[in-house]
């Protein structure tokens, strides 16, 4: 006698099987990443003086520029930010179409820091790393501050992209621009001091 399976039976398939790993992966991820960046604040102590001057003692350097991402952050703000957006080429996610133009320029200076990234020295490499670290959990614990940039998370290679600069026509055909204009303000108050005589 057959009986009725009254419990349907789920299949497995691969897309959801690959579905289930990637979502595990990425929450494990994120949990290890929360674990290193609260393992690094521990290290820190940060103390401001009356007129608000930081000082912060830290294990190691790592820790040390956590502490100064900190810092900056709470000093500085969102011109902390924008910088390591703008060093991966990225800024036109954030400015609009306008910032465009420059992100291809600072897209190459970024391909030229992750191909040189390695060569670094590794007390460097932790200094960029610490400080990419101390934005990432200074977004992280404050959400309401800047909420536009919770999705984003940095490293040291952007840290080090913001010292990185690849010339190009386009750049050269700007500072020509910005130094004729310079020369023009420069030229149009020569002429209101010289007065009418």
């Amino acid at each position: 006698m057959k009986r009725a399976n009254y419990y349907p039976t789920t299949e497995i398939t691969k897309s959801t099987f690959k579905t289930f790993l990637i979502l595990f992966f990425s929450l494990s991820f994120q949990s290890l990443f929360a674990q290193q960046l609260d393992n690094l604040a521990d290290q820190v102590l940060i103390r401001r003086t009356e007129y608000g001057v930081p000082h912060i003692k830290a294990d190691n350097l790592k820790a040390v520029a956590f502490g100064l991402a900190w810092c900056e952050l709470e000093d500085y703000g969102e011109r902390v930010i924008k910088p390591l957006i703008s060093a991966r080429g990225d800024l036109a996610k954030v400015e609009g179409y306008e910032a465009i133009d420059g992100d291809f320029a600072r897209q190459l200076g970024y391909q030229r820091t992750l191909a040189t990234y390695g060569k670094l020295s590794n007390p460097t490499r932790n200094l960029l790393e610490g400080f990419a670290a101390g934005v990432n959990y200074y977004l992280k614990k404050n959400p309401d501050k800047y909420p536009q940039y919770n999705d984003w998370q940095f490293t040291g290679v952007d840290v080090a992209a913001t010292t990185t600069s690849v010339s190009t026509s386009y750049s050269g055909f700007n500072f020509a621009k910005l130094l004729k204009k310079q020369k023009a303000i420069r030229d149009s108050i020569a002429l209101t001091e010289a007065g009418s005589n």
